[in-house]
């Protein structure tokens, strides 16, 4: 957990450097002990725009009040939370939980989009999905996802500093879809930033 934390202090000194073009997402361990006051300290010092959350780091349960707590101060600060799910069951989990927040969720990687697509008379629509990174995430499954769920709701994501030259693919990847401008342009940034604190 220290090296995460080290993380973020990194990631917060590049985001005050960076005149804007950085934009601070938050790690953070929902097993720590006073997570929801860890969260209220950092975003009065560091003003972060979004939550990340990571199954496979820290084996959370999504039923339960800890993360319902971590949505709702999510909610509360117009954040969205990104998350990193498991296993088939916490999609699940995730799926019939996540429609009864006001928050808006990014899902890594389209973790389990098949499940996602079988289920989605069950998702409202604050649930977006991130196709970083290129070696995990194919061009037919960013077709799939668009064609399920609209251009509107996918996020173009790297996983930098993961891969080789990830950003470089996934632009590439964008630009050969046959896709409107308009469509392109929600899924390289206008669609995160409609969901980022204004």
């Amino acid at each position: 957990w220290s090296a995460i934390e080290q993380s973020n202090k990194r990631v917060f000194k590049m985001a005050s450097l960076s005149g804007g073009r950085i934009i601070q997402f938050y790690w953070i361990n929902p097993l720590k002990e006073g997570i929801y006051g860890d969260l209220e300290e950092k975003h009065d010092l560091w003003k972060f725009a979004g939550i990340k959350i990571h199954q496979a780091c820290h084996p959370f349960i999504i039923k339960s009040g800890m993360f319902s707590d971590i949505a709702e101060f999510a909610a509360s600060k117009h954040l969205p939370v990104f998350i990193h799910l498991y296993s088939k069951k916490d999609v699940l989990d995730f799926i019939s939980v996540s429609g009864s927040t006001r928050t808006n969720f990014i899902v890594g990687h389209l973790i389990g989009l098949e499940i996602f697509v079988k289920e989605k008379k069950l998702l409202g629509d604050n649930v977006y999905f991130d196709i970083s990174c290129p070696s995990l995430v194919s061009a037919d499954r960013i077709v799939l996802a668009i064609n399920e769920f609209g251009a509107n709701r996918i996020i173009m994501g790297s996983d930098t500093p993961y891969g080789r030259n990830n950003l470089e693919q996934v632009l590439a990847v964008i630009q050969s879809l046959s896709l409107e401008e308009e469509e392109k342009e929600m899924i390289l940034g206008n669609n995160l930033k409609s969901i980022l604190p204004v």
